[in-house]
């Protein structure tokens, strides 16, 4: 009887395993420090984020890392899988379905000395440095300081005194700041400029039960403090999370 007990238990544990459904999810190094690939230590916050939301909704996970232009028109052309972490903005809003929010994310002006709050507070310091749309932003505003440096080299070169501010990310850069072994008081943040949110997307025809069971395990992975503990142990105190019912 005991060795039918045990075959029946076992049976039990690996049929529901097996019959686990696989939500497949593209993502990018391109994201660090949100994705920084299955092999780095740590691996990035919303890496590990789709790991704690689909064990908890009781989803097998299959996260692929691509380039991240690559990784975007898998799921707009109808591939059946999600997009890890997208922000979301009215030129994305009807490419995707909107499945759960990831991170609140604010853009600032970094430096190590005034605090800079605006752009205006921004636009007579000596040298900022900035890429992408980043840089784009502060072109766009008539900013005639900018150099274009990537995010990494420029958070170094305002350590060393080479430039005056860094814009960019807030979480990008406390990340950076303190895995380079930087001095955390000597980093000082402005206000948010603007605040937006990363996304997991979908398929416009996503399931309603799997962003039902992801819902559900964000909502229980905040009131237990999950979330909070991880967002801390990559960016400190940064932005509350705002989920889609509130």
């Amino acid at each position: 009887m005991l060795r039918i007990a045990l075959t029946l238990a076992t049976l039990l544990l690996f049929g529901s395993v097996a019959g686990a459904q696989t939500i497949r999810v593209f993502t990018s190094t391109d994201l660090d420090p949100m994705a920084r690939g299955t092999d780095m230590d740590p691996p990035g916050f919303s890496h590990e984020l789709i790991h704690l939301l689909a064990d908890r909704a009781g989803l097998t996970l299959d996260l692929v890392y691509q380039p991240w232009e690559r990784a975007q028109q898998e799921v707009q052309n109808g591939a059946d899988a999600y997009l890890l972490a997208p922000t979301r903005n009215a030129r994305r809003e009807e490419l995707y379905a909107w499945i759960v929010p990831i991170l609140e994310v604010e853009q600032a002006f970094l430096s190590t000395g005034p605090q800079l709050d605006s752009l205006e507070a921004a636009r007579d310091v000596g040298s900022i440095a900035a890429r992408g749309n980043y840089e784009r932003i502060l072109q766009g505003a008539a900013f005639d300081n900018v150099q274009h440096v990537e995010t990494d080299n420029a958070l170094r070169m305002l350590e060393a005194g080479r430039i005056d501010a860094v814009f960019t990310l807030r979480e990008r850069a406390v990340f950076m700041w303190r895995d380079f072994g930087f001095e955390p008081d000597r980093l000082v943040i402005g206000d948010a400029v603007k605040r937006s949110t990363l996304w997991l997307a979908g398929p416009k025809d996503a399931d309603p039960e799997i962003t039902r069971r992801l819902a559900t395990a964000l909502a229980e992975l905040q009131a237990d403090g999950t979330y909070d503990a991880l967002r801390a142990s990559y960016f400190g105190g940064a932005a509350a999370l705002q989920t889609a019912s509130e």
